[in-house]
Protein backbone atom coordinates (compact mmCIF):
# COMPACT_ATOMS: atom_id res chain seq x y z
CA UNK A 1 0.00 0.00 0.00
CA UNK A 2 2.69 2.69 0.96
CA UNK A 3 4.22 1.90 -2.85
CA UNK A 4 1.25 1.93 -4.25
CA UNK A 5 0.49 5.52 -2.81
CA UNK A 6 4.06 6.80 -3.30
CA UNK A 7 3.63 5.93 -6.81
CA UNK A 8 0.18 7.71 -7.13
CA UNK A 9 2.07 11.22 -5.64
CA UNK A 10 4.72 10.59 -8.44
CA UNK A 11 1.92 10.64 -10.56
CA UNK A 12 0.02 13.48 -9.53
CA UNK A 13 3.46 15.75 -9.33
CA UNK A 14 4.19 14.72 -12.79
CA UNK A 15 0.51 15.59 -13.71
CA UNK A 16 1.03 19.33 -11.87
CA UNK A 17 4.49 19.26 -13.47
CA UNK A 18 2.93 18.82 -16.57
CA UNK A 19 -0.28 21.42 -16.05
CA UNK A 20 1.68 24.47 -14.77
CA UNK A 21 4.09 25.25 -17.01
CA UNK A 22 1.23 25.04 -19.94
CA UNK A 23 -1.31 27.07 -17.70
CA UNK A 24 1.84 29.88 -17.03
CA UNK A 25 2.06 30.37 -21.23
CA UNK A 26 -1.42 29.69 -22.24
CA UNK A 27 -3.27 31.92 -19.58
CA UNK A 28 -0.88 34.56 -20.27
CA UNK A 29 -1.00 34.16 -23.92
CA UNK A 30 -4.65 34.24 -24.41
CA UNK A 31 -4.65 36.95 -21.97
CA UNK A 32 -2.27 39.13 -24.31
CA UNK A 33 -4.20 38.50 -27.20
CA UNK A 34 -6.94 39.60 -25.76
CA UNK A 35 -5.29 43.06 -24.87
CA UNK A 36 -3.91 43.41 -28.25
CA UNK A 37 -7.20 42.57 -29.95
CA UNK A 38 -9.12 45.25 -27.89
CA UNK A 39 -5.68 47.95 -28.01
CA UNK A 40 -6.34 47.26 -32.36
CA UNK A 41 -9.46 47.50 -32.18
CA UNK A 42 -9.01 51.24 -30.71
CA UNK A 43 -6.55 52.05 -32.80
CA UNK A 44 -9.20 51.63 -35.74
CA UNK A 45 -12.44 53.31 -34.13
CA UNK A 46 -9.66 56.46 -33.66
CA UNK A 47 -8.10 56.24 -37.25
CA UNK A 48 -12.38 56.13 -38.31
CA UNK A 49 -12.99 58.80 -36.84
CA UNK A 50 -9.86 61.17 -38.04
CA UNK A 51 -11.00 59.75 -41.45
CA UNK A 52 -14.72 61.49 -40.98
CA UNK A 53 -13.75 64.40 -39.51
CA UNK A 54 -11.57 64.74 -42.87
CA UNK A 55 -14.34 64.22 -44.92
CA UNK A 56 -16.48 66.35 -43.23
CA UNK A 57 -14.27 68.98 -43.73
CA UNK A 58 -13.70 68.35 -47.49
CA UNK A 59 -17.56 67.80 -47.72
CA UNK A 60 -17.88 71.62 -46.06
CA UNK A 61 -15.03 73.10 -48.47
CA UNK A 62 -16.70 71.76 -51.30
CA UNK A 63 -19.82 73.30 -50.52
CA UNK A 64 -18.71 76.61 -49.76
CA UNK A 65 -16.23 76.53 -52.55
CA UNK A 66 -19.40 75.45 -55.20
CA UNK A 67 -21.91 78.03 -53.47
CA UNK A 68 -18.73 80.79 -54.54
CA UNK A 69 -18.17 79.58 -58.05
CA UNK A 70 -21.94 79.88 -58.16
CA UNK A 71 -22.18 83.40 -56.66
CA UNK A 72 -19.46 84.50 -58.69
CA UNK A 73 -20.51 83.31 -61.96
CA UNK A 74 -23.64 85.17 -61.18
CA UNK A 75 -22.36 87.92 -60.57
CA UNK A 76 -19.81 88.28 -63.23
CA UNK A 77 -19.95 85.42 -65.35
CA UNK A 78 -16.93 84.13 -65.38
CA UNK A 79 -15.96 80.59 -66.66
CA UNK A 80 -13.98 80.07 -63.88
CA UNK A 81 -16.72 80.20 -61.31
CA UNK A 82 -18.81 78.61 -63.48
CA UNK A 83 -16.02 75.21 -64.06
CA UNK A 84 -15.20 76.06 -60.35
CA UNK A 85 -18.89 75.41 -59.12
CA UNK A 86 -19.69 72.58 -61.44
CA UNK A 87 -16.61 70.41 -60.52
CA UNK A 88 -17.01 70.85 -56.73
CA UNK A 89 -20.85 70.19 -57.30
CA UNK A 90 -19.69 67.05 -59.16
CA UNK A 91 -17.58 65.85 -55.81
CA UNK A 92 -20.51 66.59 -52.98
CA UNK A 93 -22.35 63.75 -54.18
CA UNK A 94 -19.40 60.79 -53.60
CA UNK A 95 -18.47 62.71 -50.24
CA UNK A 96 -22.01 62.34 -48.71
CA UNK A 97 -21.65 58.63 -50.40
CA UNK A 98 -18.60 58.02 -48.18
CA UNK A 99 -19.95 60.08 -45.19
CA UNK A 100 -22.78 58.27 -44.93
CA UNK A 101 -20.64 54.72 -44.97
CA UNK A 102 -17.97 56.08 -42.41
CA UNK A 103 -21.19 57.06 -39.65
CA UNK A 104 -23.14 54.17 -40.31
CA UNK A 105 -22.77 53.14 -36.62
CA UNK A 106 -23.90 56.19 -35.18
CA UNK A 107 -28.07 56.81 -35.57
CA UNK A 108 -27.52 60.31 -34.52
CA UNK A 109 -24.80 61.03 -37.68
CA UNK A 110 -27.32 59.12 -39.87
CA UNK A 111 -29.96 61.24 -39.55
CA UNK A 112 -27.57 64.04 -40.04
CA UNK A 113 -26.36 63.14 -43.46
CA UNK A 114 -29.85 62.37 -44.54
CA UNK A 115 -30.52 65.54 -44.19
CA UNK A 116 -27.98 67.02 -45.35
CA UNK A 117 -28.12 64.82 -48.70
CA UNK A 118 -31.32 66.31 -49.28
CA UNK A 119 -30.86 69.99 -48.53
CA UNK A 120 -27.32 70.33 -50.39
CA UNK A 121 -29.41 67.90 -53.30
CA UNK A 122 -31.68 71.28 -53.11
CA UNK A 123 -28.72 73.68 -52.74
CA UNK A 124 -27.06 72.46 -55.44
CA UNK A 125 -29.96 72.49 -57.64
CA UNK A 126 -31.10 75.26 -57.09
CA UNK A 127 -27.37 77.01 -57.96
CA UNK A 128 -27.60 74.88 -61.14
CA UNK A 129 -31.27 76.52 -62.11
CA UNK A 130 -29.55 80.44 -60.86
CA UNK A 131 -26.59 79.28 -63.58
CA UNK A 132 -28.81 78.68 -66.35
CA UNK A 133 -30.77 81.72 -65.36
CA UNK A 134 -27.89 83.78 -65.84
CA UNK A 135 -27.31 82.87 -69.05
CA UNK A 136 -30.75 83.22 -70.31
CA UNK A 137 -31.83 86.29 -68.51
CA UNK A 138 -28.70 88.26 -68.00
CA UNK A 139 -26.21 89.36 -65.01
CA UNK A 140 -29.60 92.17 -63.73
CA UNK A 141 -32.00 89.50 -62.61
CA UNK A 142 -29.00 86.91 -61.03
CA UNK A 143 -27.33 90.01 -59.45
CA UNK A 144 -30.43 91.17 -57.61
CA UNK A 145 -30.72 87.41 -56.03
CA UNK A 146 -27.35 87.82 -54.83
CA UNK A 147 -27.05 91.27 -53.71
CA UNK A 148 -30.05 90.42 -50.93
CA UNK A 149 -27.97 87.16 -48.91
CA UNK A 150 -30.89 84.88 -50.31
CA UNK A 151 -27.76 82.40 -51.16
CA UNK A 152 -26.30 82.85 -47.48
CA UNK A 153 -29.71 82.57 -45.72
CA UNK A 154 -30.08 78.85 -48.16
CA UNK A 155 -26.39 77.66 -46.98
CA UNK A 156 -26.91 78.55 -43.09
CA UNK A 157 -28.83 74.84 -42.16
CA UNK A 158 -26.31 72.89 -44.37
CA UNK A 159 -23.77 74.45 -42.46
CA UNK A 160 -25.60 73.99 -39.18
CA UNK A 161 -25.79 70.28 -39.98
CA UNK A 162 -22.01 70.22 -40.70
CA UNK A 163 -21.27 72.05 -37.66
CA UNK A 164 -23.57 69.51 -35.63
CA UNK A 165 -21.62 66.46 -37.36
CA UNK A 166 -18.31 68.01 -36.31
CA UNK A 167 -19.21 68.36 -33.09
CA UNK A 168 -20.58 65.02 -32.66
CA UNK A 169 -17.13 63.37 -33.97
CA UNK A 170 -15.49 65.45 -31.85
CA UNK A 171 -16.81 63.77 -28.98
CA UNK A 172 -16.80 60.44 -30.04
CA UNK A 173 -12.81 61.22 -30.88
CA UNK A 174 -12.56 62.07 -27.36
CA UNK A 175 -14.21 59.10 -25.99
CA UNK A 176 -11.99 56.98 -27.78
CA UNK A 177 -9.10 58.31 -27.40
CA UNK A 178 -9.44 57.48 -23.52
CA UNK A 179 -10.42 54.06 -24.22
CA UNK A 180 -7.09 53.92 -26.76
CA UNK A 181 -5.16 55.30 -23.28
CA UNK A 182 -6.96 53.11 -21.32
CA UNK A 183 -6.30 49.75 -23.51
CA UNK A 184 -2.74 50.66 -24.04
CA UNK A 185 -2.18 50.98 -20.59
CA UNK A 186 -3.91 47.65 -19.88
CA UNK A 187 -1.94 46.10 -22.94
CA UNK A 188 1.63 47.44 -21.12
CA UNK A 189 0.16 45.96 -17.79
CA UNK A 190 -0.08 43.01 -19.42
CA UNK A 191 3.40 42.91 -21.15
CA UNK A 192 4.86 43.30 -18.05
CA UNK A 193 2.84 40.67 -16.29
CA UNK A 194 4.23 37.97 -18.61
CA UNK A 195 7.52 39.49 -18.37
CA UNK A 196 7.26 38.08 -14.80
CA UNK A 197 5.48 35.41 -15.18
CA UNK A 198 8.37 34.36 -17.66
CA UNK A 199 10.80 35.60 -15.24
CA UNK A 200 9.10 33.28 -12.12
CA UNK A 201 8.87 30.15 -14.76
CA UNK A 202 12.51 30.63 -15.02
CA UNK A 203 13.79 31.03 -11.89
CA UNK A 204 11.27 27.76 -10.85
CA UNK A 205 12.63 25.69 -14.05
CA UNK A 206 16.61 26.33 -12.76
CA UNK A 207 15.40 25.86 -8.84
CA UNK A 208 13.58 22.15 -9.95
CA UNK A 209 16.86 21.26 -12.22
CA UNK A 210 19.24 22.07 -8.93
CA UNK A 211 16.87 20.02 -7.39
CA UNK A 212 17.13 17.07 -9.57
CA UNK A 213 20.29 17.42 -10.26
CA UNK A 214 20.76 16.88 -6.27
CA UNK A 215 18.97 14.32 -6.12
CA UNK A 216 20.52 12.17 -8.51
CA UNK A 217 24.21 12.81 -7.63
CA UNK A 218 25.78 10.10 -5.57
CA UNK A 219 25.87 9.41 -1.82
CA UNK A 220 29.40 8.02 -0.01
CA UNK A 221 28.25 5.80 2.12
CA UNK A 222 30.65 4.62 4.90
CA UNK A 223 30.88 0.51 4.49
CA UNK A 224 31.82 0.22 8.54
CA UNK A 225 29.16 2.38 10.31
CA UNK A 226 27.13 2.93 7.43
CA UNK A 227 26.78 6.85 7.86
CA UNK A 228 26.90 9.39 5.08
CA UNK A 229 29.01 12.31 3.86
CA UNK A 230 26.61 15.45 3.48
CA UNK A 231 28.17 18.82 3.20
CA UNK A 232 31.63 17.48 4.51
CA UNK A 233 29.93 15.70 7.10
CA UNK A 234 29.43 12.07 8.25
CA UNK A 235 25.60 11.81 9.20
CA UNK A 236 23.13 9.32 10.15
CA UNK A 237 21.03 7.92 7.04
CA UNK A 238 17.98 9.59 9.00
CA UNK A 239 19.70 12.89 9.51
CA UNK A 240 20.90 12.73 5.84
CA UNK A 241 16.78 12.19 4.46
CA UNK A 242 15.90 14.82 6.78
CA UNK A 243 18.67 17.72 5.96
CA UNK A 244 18.47 17.14 2.24
CA UNK A 245 14.98 15.98 1.55
CA UNK A 246 13.24 17.64 4.52
CA UNK A 247 11.98 13.73 5.18
CA UNK A 248 10.77 12.84 8.75
CA UNK A 249 12.13 9.11 9.78
CA UNK A 250 10.43 6.72 12.23
CA UNK A 251 11.58 3.12 13.10
CA UNK A 252 9.93 -0.43 12.57
CA UNK A 253 11.44 -3.87 12.25
CA UNK A 254 10.94 -5.63 9.05
CA UNK A 255 9.46 -8.79 8.94
CA UNK A 256 12.39 -11.00 8.59
CA UNK A 257 14.25 -9.28 11.38
CA UNK A 258 11.40 -9.71 13.37
CA UNK A 259 11.95 -13.97 13.01
CA UNK A 260 15.31 -13.26 13.39
CA UNK A 261 14.68 -11.87 17.03
CA UNK A 262 12.26 -14.59 17.61
CA UNK A 263 15.00 -17.38 16.69
CA UNK A 264 17.23 -15.97 19.08
CA UNK A 265 15.33 -15.13 22.40
CA UNK A 266 13.86 -18.12 21.94
CA UNK A 267 10.28 -17.21 21.35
Amino acid sequence: MPALLQNRRQVFLLIISALVPMLLISVPALISYRAEHELRGSVVAVGRTLNVQQLIQRLTIAVLDAESGERGFLLTGSINDRARFETRAGEIPELITSLAKKTSDNKEQVQHTDTLNALIHQRIAAMAFAATARDKAGPNASSRDVATGGDAMEMAPILEVLQSMAAEERRRLEVRQEALARRARYASVVVWTLVALAATFAILALFLIQRMARARSLAKVCAWSNKIELEGQWVTFEQYLSRKFNIDTTHGISPAEAEKVRIEEGL
